[in-house]
């Protein structure tokens, strides 16, 4: 949940520039600690890994408006946004 507020908060400041990686790199910088903090120490399950993902795949489909699950997987690793 903190991390949806974050994004929002700074998805809908990024929104007006048009610059996707300007966003994106916020959300590289801000928004994943949020999510991945103590990842390395606790060895998470299946659901917490798809529950991550699928954050990090909402906020691709949202910054970038793109739907297909392919393209959003191909952005993912493009960008380095693979949990």
């Amino acid at each position: 949940m903190l991390f949806n507020q974050s994004f929002n908060a700074i998805y809908s400041r990024c929104k007006s520039t048009n610059c996707e990686l300007f966003c994106i790199n916020l959300l590289k910088s801000y928004c994943l600690p949020l999510i991945l903090y103590a990842r390395e120490v606790l060895s998470p399950n299946n659901r917490n890994m798809v529950m991550l993902n699928k954050a990090i795949d909402s906020a691709v489909n949202k910054v970038f408006s793109i739907y297909d699950r392919g393209n959003i997987s191909y952005i993912c690793e493009a960008l380095e946004l693979c949990t």
